[in-house]
């Protein structure tokens, strides 16, 4: 878990001029509603009280690059930040190196309390201590399927791609068993 938060925070610190083009990009981001809309009007939620809100996905983890599925570390993060973007981040741990991939956006939507859809509009990857690489022309979204008080995620698929360039890129965590959210 500890390794999962260095590197969430290293994703944060990194993306922070992201966040700031895409602000500047459009004029304004708008704030994700996950956590948010599933708590009653009288509780804050941890997103309301920091600005920052943390979760910790345990399940099943996969996700496609080219061709064929490959699987991911069981541990997925997913932040929503007080700037109005969100993250997530999955893991593919290989010779003994991390090789992080973070799907980003500053849009969402929530049709029901059980389905989240975050709009994907950026895609980074990192592999240890070589340069990050990522693509600002994504499109797509993250679903999340939760029960209605978004304690607990059943699963999240997203699928992402870029339009001009070809790329198709799936990351999936499903039967997830266990969810921790932290205030950040």
């Amino acid at each position: 878990m500890f390794l999962l938060f260095v590197g969430l925070v290293l994703i944060l610190s990194s993306n922070k001029d992201v966040f700031a083009q895409q602000k500047k990009k459009t004029g304004k981001t708008k704030r994700s509603s996950a956590v948010k809309k599933s708590q009653s009007a009288q509780e804050k939620t941890p997103a309301e009280t920091s600005g920052n809100h943390f979760a910790a996905l345990t399940g099943k983890c996969r996700f496609q690059l080219i061709e064929g599925f490959f699987p991911c570390n069981s541990k997925v993060a997913f932040v929503q930040s007080a700037n109005g973007r969100s993250l997530i981040t999955f893991i593919k741990r290989e010779k003994g190196r991390e090789i992080l991939f973070t799907l980003s956006g500053g849009s969402d939507r929530q049709p029901n309390l059980e389905n989240y859809y975050l709009s994907i509009d950026t895609f980074r990857m990192k592999n240890g201590d070589d340069d990050e690489v990522g693509d600002d022309g994504m499109e797509g979204e993250c679903h999340f399927r939760m029960n209605k008080t978004a304690t607990n995620f059943f699963s999240v698929k997203c699928d992402v791609y870029n339009r001009a360039k070809g790329t198709l890129y799936n990351f999936y965590l499903e039967n997830i068993t266990k969810t921790d959210h932290k205030e950040l």
